[in-house]
């Protein structure tokens, strides 16, 4: 076997019992309804029509692998056309082409449906109506449209419902069939089968889909006036595209019920000469070609069977190579010249086959058994079709070689037996099927077995030696030679061989007191001695077995067991043995303190066991701890001759005060069995940290507080400190920059420098500082509380300026904090009670100046609209700090005085039905600004801007600008209006300087 490294292909194996996996099925004829198969109401159907089969493919050989154990897709073709799928696994004893009427009930979901295919049916109940039709002795008359064919083929190109044509070309499919495909079955058949393209058909698009591979075919087969019948084959090329349409696989094929009775449909999706050419084996009747990997010769133990993983062979799922047809394949389609050996009758003989691929000659061995079942054996070297074997087109690694394959006389299957079995891990990488040269290989059949050598090898032939030999020659002989005990455990050698298998390794049964512990030990083992004494039985022969038992008196005894009769075995001898189990040995030898900290130290091993590491359980007050003895002592191994890893140490932490320690050495094979090492005393004491606090200082609102603190338990750690201020605690770790400390107290290190730094309020404040032992929380040094002043400073301000202009009212000064002197301080405007929030942060290089520190951005201003009158305004400068403080820069009146416009109502006149007002406006207070006027006409009014150019008016008033100047026009009926004209204040709307009133007759 090779090793498995080769990365081509990744096989998923189904684990069966080979037996069960070569044997074929008898028909049953009719399939009782089981009791729990019941159809539901309105689901039971019955059918009737022909039972056929077909085999979808797979491009991808792990998707072919993993679906390919499924079995082919079973049908029944009713006379009208029409079709039903069924669960295979319900039909399996069914004959191809027989006429059945089957009673289906609910869907039976597969793999099929999941691939697209139309739902399978349960089958309830089927009967047999008619048998397939009889196999005639030679083919009926071919009538080819045009000799020399035997077969003739009618090409269809097809796109199904939901599928788009590809670039593939009916003269690409035409080439192929009459070409490589035809080349290779007239060939491997020597003649019997030539393949012809008689018909062929461009594309053509169909309502069926792959779903229902039945419906497309009659679809296609009524459109281009194609009948079925022996011989004739109708081949489509369905569409690649798209890949994944529902139901199309890479190809698929109707299966023929016999060599002379062939099925007439398949379908590919690319040309590809092995892929055509494996369907259309399939209608020549031929089912899929698998493989077997073994764990021992015989084939009978477990085994792995990779369905249509034959990759040597065109009906297997390699697409890549087309070598010839194998011989259990050829031999159901033709005749193949073969030497037969009988369990029964045939003798030991030497037999010459010639290559498969020379295709002449004898070319086979056929082992037969007292049933139905057929071993062939076949030469396939690296030449001929076969000689991309000797290629790097032989990607898998594929031997050459004398390969072996089963079959039986009901299915043509064809299986591939591994020639090198191997462990059971190794199977997915396993391609290895060539016999061993040299090397007797052992076929287990039914009434006995076959040993087959393959002696030697040429370019052209293979000679091999066959040895049929009866059950029941020989038993399984050997011996019991040790017995053993280390510790519980025990050990039992010996060596078995059976003359019947005298290369293949003795299943062993092992009982201790009467009880069977130990099935199927393989007697594996080197043993050259019992090689030599049994010429070409190999070395193989040894057994070994261990396990574990009780203390006390034990009898074991050996059987060795047959491989055809598992159930009968042979007894090798008994041997009796006494388990005394020794106690652990083990000293305690140390138990110590240093502040918190309690080590327990000494030595233990079991002297049952004294190269694995004892467990020590040591309890602390009552509180146990597992401890394994694996340290290193190299004395204690000198002493006792046990190897150097049996000290054991532990540490724990403990609160102050006496403790009581006890220690077990505990025995390796039965854990309730101990050495207890005695109890002792010990006292611990954890001092407190050493600390000092240094400084309690306050600025503004701030108070701080700094020393240092070390613990003498951990010098090197960090002690946490607790600052209490009016009894508010926080936590800081006393792990800053300390040298000074450091250099007084030797070992401690220079990081034991704590501070902290907090905002109060002011007033009078009690700070209390604690340093916190790190082993124990609860434990502190109180380094005492002491009383703090804080008062925070008011801000500093001035109000400099109160000022009205019209109704504007604009308050300006000046304000800094002394506790933030950089920040800015908020200032509140309050006008009649109504209050505003300023910041002081305007630019007063003065104030910086005056005031060195408190920088330039210190000034504050503001302005806001009021009514005309007489106003309180007051202002405060608001503490940075806290809010609620401020310095009041006190309250002031002033009187604001509002001039109402000035205006002139120049012009009232009338022209039809309109009506003319205008005039010019302005409002001292708003200089340039428009002013607004109110025209009533009739009570109705209109606002109107003054914004009309007035250069008269503008020179009239300096400053005041040109734009002043108001018109309006309005649409009135015939008679007397009233109209009403007001110049309306810019600052205070309900404030107005009223033009008059004037009547005017249309």
């Amino acid at each position: 076997m090779r090793p498995a490294t080769r990365p081509l292909l990744s096989r998923a194996l189904v684990v069966s019992v080979a037996a069960a996996v070569l044997t074929g099925s008898v028909s049953l004829g009719t399939l009782p309804a089981r009791a729990d198969d019941e159809p539901a109401p309105g689901v039971a159907e019955t059918v009737v029509g022909e039972f056929a089969q077909i085999w979808p493919e797979y491009e991808e050989p792990g998707e072919a692998s993993e679906y390919a154990d499924e079995g082919p897709l079973s049908y029944v073709r009713t006379d009208d056309g029409e079709t039903v799928r069924l669960d295979t696994a319900d039909v399996d004893d069914l004959e191809i082409g027989a006429t059945v009427e089957v009673t289906v009930g609910e869907a039976a979901p597969d793999t099929g449906a999941a691939q697209g295919f139309e739902e399978a049916r349960e089958v309830l109940d089927a009967e047999v109506l008619e048998a397939a039709p009889a196999v005639p002795a030679v083919p009926p008359p071919a009538a080819p449209a045009s000799p020399p064919y035997t077969n003739s083929v009618t090409v269809v190109m097809v796109n199904p419902a939901g599928g788009v044509r590809d670039s593939t070309t009916l003269a690409d499919v035409v080439s192929a069939v009459n070409g490589p495909v035809a080349d290779f079955w007239e060939q491997e058949t020597d003649a019997r089968y030539k393949f012809g393209v008689t018909a062929s058909h461009d594309w053509i698009d169909t309502d069926a889909s792959c779903e229902d591979p039945y419906a497309l075919w009659d679809e296609v087969a009524d459109t281009v006036g194609f009948v079925e019948g022996h011989g004739k084959h109708l081949l489509l090329y369905v569409t690649s595209t798209p890949g994944g349409l529902p139901g199309c696989e890479y190809g698929l094929g109707e299966i023929g019920w016999a060599y002379n009775s062939q099925a007439s449909f398949a379908y590919v999706r690319d040309v590809n000469t092995s892929l055509i050419a494996h369907e259309l084996g399939h209608n020549l009747s031929l089912n899929h070609s698998s493989s077997l990997n073994c764990t021992q010769y015989g084939y009978e133990w477990l085994c792995g069977r990779d369905d249509y993983g034959d990759l040597y062979d065109v009906m297997g799922y390699t697409w890549e190579q087309l070598g010839s047809l194998n011989l259990v394949q050829a031999g159901a389609i033709s005749l193949v010249s073969a030497q037969a050996f009988d369990i029964g009758s045939s003798g030991a003989a030497t037999v010459s086959i010639d290559a498969v691929s020379q295709r002449a000659g004898r070319r086979a061995v056929v082992l037969r058994d007292d049933e139905y079942m057929k071993w062939w054996l076949e030469y396939r070297p690296a030449s001929g079709r076969d000689a991309w074997l000797g290629t790097p087109d032989n990607l898998a690694g594929l031997q050459p070689g004398v390969l072996l394959r089963a079959t039986n006389s009901t299915h043509a299957y064809s299986t591939l037996l591994d020639g090198t079995p191997s462990p059971q891990a190794e199977w997915g990488e396993d391609f290895d099927y060539a016999l061993p040269i040299g090397t007797p290989v052992r076929i287990n059949v039914d009434g006995g077995y076959y040993v087959v050598t393959v002696q030697s090898v040429s370019s052209t032939s293979a000679s091999i030696l066959v040895e049929p030999r009866r059950n029941g020659s020989y038993r399984p002989i050997g011996a019991v030679e040790t017995l053993t005990a280390e510790g519980s455990t025990i050990t039992v050698t010996g060596w078995s061989i059976n003359q019947d298998w005298p290369t293949q390794a003795v299943p062993m049964d092992v009982w201790i007191d009467g009880v069977h512990v130990a099935a199927e030990v393989m007697a594996d083992r080197s043993r050259p001695d019992i090689g030599t004494a049994n010429p070409g039985a190999g070395d193989a022969h040894g057994y070994s077995w261990s396990g574990a038992v009780s203390p006390g008196a034990h009898n074991v005894c050996v059987y060795g067991t047959e491989w055809d009769r598992p159930i009968q075995r042979e007894w090798l001898g008994c041997r009796s043995i006494t388990i005394r189990q020794a106690l652990p040995l083990a000293n305690w030898e140390g138990l110590s303190a240093s502040g918190s900290t309690l080590t327990v130290s000494g030595w233990a091993f079991d002297p049952d066991s004294p190269n694995t590491a004892s467990q020590v359980h040591l309890y602390v007050d009552g509180q146990g701890t597992a401890v394994t003895a694996n340290g290193s002592r190299p004395d204690v191994g000198a002493a006792f001759g046990v190897g150097s890893s049996h000290g054991f140490s532990w540490s724990g932490t403990v609160a102050p005060g006496a403790h009581t320690v006890c220690a077990y050495a505990i025995d390796l094979d039965q854990a309730w069995r101990n050495v207890p090492l005695g109890c002792r005393s010990i006292a611990t004491q954890v001092a407190l940290p050493s600390a000092n606090w240094e400084v309690l200082s306050a600025s503004g609102s701030t108070v701080t507080v700094a020393g240092w603190a070390f613990d003498t338990d951990s010098p090197t750690g960090s002690v946490p400190i607790h600052v209490y201020v009016d009894g508010r605690g926080t936590a800081i770790s006393a792990n800053g920059s300390r040298p000074d400390v450091g250099a007084f107290f030797p070992g401690v290190g220079s990081s034991h420098g704590f501070s902290w730094t907090g905002t109060v309020v002011p007033g009078v404040h009690t700070v209390c500082a604690y340093a916190i032992d790190p082993e124990f929380p609860f434990r502190n040094a109180a380094l005492g509380c002491r009383s703090i002043t804080t008062q925070l400073a008011l801000p500093v301000a001035n109000w400099e300026v109160l000022s009205a202009s019209g109704s504007t009212v604009t308050v300006a000064g000046w304000a800094f904090d002394t506790d933030s002197p950089s920040g800015a301080v908020p200032v509140h405007v309050y006008v009649d009670g109504q209050g505003t929030a300023i910041s002081a942060n305007g630019s007063r290089p003065d104030v910086g100046e005056f005031f060195p520190g408190v920088g330039n951005s210190r000034g504050f201003t503001w302005s806001g609209a009021v009514a005309p009158g007489r106003h309180t305004v007051c202002v405060y400068a608001v503490d940075a700090d806290l809010p609620w403080r401020n310095s009041a820069l006190g309250c002031r009146t002033i009187d604001t005085q509002v001039t109402p416009p000035r205006a002139n109502w120049e012009v009232l006149s009338a022209s039809g039905s309109t009506l003319t007002v205008s005039g010019w406006a302005l409002d001292p207070d708003s200089g340039t600004a428009p002013n607004a006027v109110h025209v009533y006409v009739d009570g109705q009014g209109t606002a109107v801007s003054a914004n009309g150019s007035r250069p008269d008016v503008g020179a009239f008033y300096p400053g005041a600008g040109n734009d002043h100047g108001f018109s309006h026009t309005a649409t009135v009926g015939p008679g007397v209006h009233r109209v009403c004209v007001y110049a309306i204040d810019g600052q205070i709307g309900w404030l107005n300087t009223p033009l008059g009133c004037r009547s005017i007759t249309l």
